[in-house]
């Protein structure tokens, strides 16, 4: 999971550096179904010809995983893979209208909600649900400011000054991990990075995916990923607790999905550019009515011009948006203390963010372009090189630890692979992980020290003991009074 969780990320930083791809397909164009074997038993297809109509739970407002848009479609990643599911075993799962997150929760505990397409599994969710294997996995991080300090995590936080979402897994987390601190609950993301955006708050913890999303959307430019956390969304179908038979099908079909087919529906939400469409129907009324009725004919052309500037002003508008939208995307990636690099398969840099070139001592511009060994430290150069090599021979990411002088990295080298299965890059994800290491070594030594002062404690206290014990003993024997009180 953790290989995936990791992936996901570089994917989503990949994508994000060409944040303005082609726009998103309408949710009714979502790729057909392929020939794929899916091996029910006959018990499974008996249970399914008599559950044809599951009621579906679902968060209204969680892009990009699941949302309503503005027409009350089911739309987000998790409906096209419920499509998928619903054409492929033959069923019709339908949301259940009108319902908070909140309430989706409640009427699944109580039996009236059969299955949720897109939940993290908790223990108190698998008191009345059960879980397929993940078929998304995301990264949670910390976001701030882009004024705000450097930061490790949700400890350097005060209590009520990190916001998360009502009723979302990382509320029992941080609540497990952080007994004593107080969270401020948001009702949705947007609410949460407003107030962060707004020094309501001093962070937000949610999952890359969503934020980066929601982030272009609402055009929020002074913020910042601060730090990454321990916490993964590792998204599955939840199903009541009474239909097991359910969860083999699920499990089962999800895993027919062919890769190319995934690789579409993420792309498809992730990869996300927001825009207006114009209204030829409107025009062509107008064009027709200029024919018409001839008599009107200055009235109409006065009418058209006026609209015809609206739309101008509207496109420029939108453009400008898109512009502020690219710019929030970057700066969330120049922002973050994470080296991010874009490798072809011969070791160029096609892309990376202003935290790498700092670290080389170069602009983005000037490192893009070069080859990356060229630029590193002799120390570093042969070995990273080899893992490089090996991520490209292999099609399989690697994670390793090594030291650039007296700064230790991890680093995560993750294969760019195209609809084919060649690599065709790397992706490169390092963090310098320095102070923390530094940090452990301090806290066993201090452990260390400690330990052996409360032993050395311990024995001078029973010695102490003992020669009162002792002179107790002689002053007995001399018929005079004892001298020490020897507590027990």
């Amino acid at each position: 999971m953790r290989v995936w969780a990791t992936k996901t990320l570089i994917a989503l930083t990949v994508l994000t550096f060409n944040i303005l791809g082609p726009p998103v397909a309408e949710a009714e164009n979502a790729a057909e179904v392929g020939a794929v074997s899916i091996a029910l038993t006959e018990v499974e297809k008996g249970w399914l010809s008599g559950h044809k109509n599951p009621r579906l739970g679902v968060d209204p407002a969680w892009p990009p995983f699941e949302f309503f848009n503005e027409t009350k479609l089911y739309s987000g990643i998790a409906s096209d893979y419920v499509r998928w599911l619903n054409k492929r075993l033959n069923i019709n799962m339908e949301p259940v209208p009108k319902l908070t997150w909140t309430e989706v929760m409640e009427k699944a505990r109580a039996g009236e909600i059969d299955i949720l397409p897109c939940v993290v599994q908790t223990s108190d969710r698998s008191e009345f649900l059960l879980f397929t294997r993940p078929y998304l996995s995301f990264p949670t991080v910390v976001l701030t400011r882009d004024d705000a300090p450097f930061v490790n995590g949700v400890q350097d936080f005060k209590s009520g000054r990190v916001a998360l979402i009502k009723g979302y897994a990382t509320v029992d987390l941080l609540k497990r991990d952080y007994p004593d601190r107080d969270f401020y609950l948001a009702d949705g993301i947007e609410e949460a990075l407003r107030a962060v955006s707004k020094g309501k708050v001093d962070a937000f913890v949610g999952n890359l995916a969503s934020i980066t999303y929601t982030t272009q959307r609402l055009g929020l430019t002074n913020l910042k990923v601060a730090a990454t956390t321990p916490y993964k969304y590792e998204l599955g179908f939840a199903v009541r607790k009474d239909w097991p038979e359910l969860v083999n099908i699920l499990n089962k079909t999800l895993d027919s999905i062919p890769d190319t087919e995934r690789t579409e529906i993420h792309g498809r939400w992730i990869n996300v550019r927001f825009e207006r469409r114009t209204n030829w129907t409107l025009i062509f009324q107008i064009v027709g009515a200029i024919v018409l009725f001839g008599i009107a004919f200055f009235i109409l052309i006065l009418k058209s011009n006026r609209t015809l500037s609206r739309e101008v002003s509207e496109r420029k508008r939108t453009e400008q948006e898109l512009i502020q939208s690219r710019a929030a995307a970057r700066a969330l990636l120049d922002a973050t203390q994470e080296s991010l690099l874009l490798l072809d398969n011969k070791g160029i840099v096609l892309a990376a963010n202003e935290t790498a070139a700092n670290r080389l001592q170069m602009t983005p511009g000037q490192l893009k372009g070069t080859y990356l060994f060229d630029q590193l430290a002799s120390e570093t150069q042969e070995a990273r090189k080899a893992r490089f090599d090996e991520v490209l021979h292999s099609g399989s990411p690697i994670e390793f630890e090594d030291t650039n002088k007296t700064r230790i990295y991890s680093n995560n080298y993750m294969p760019i692979q195209t609809k084919t299965g060649e690599v065709s890059g790397v992706a490169i994800f390092a963090v310098e992980i320095t102070e923390r290491k530094r940090g452990e070594e301090k806290l066993h030594e201090n452990i260390a020290e400690l330990e052996q002062f409360s032993k050395l404690a311990v024995g001078r206290e029973d010695r102490m003991i003992e020669l009162k014990k002792e002179i107790n003993e002689m002053l007995r024997g001399l018929d005079q009074p004892e001298k020490y009180k020897i507590v027990a």
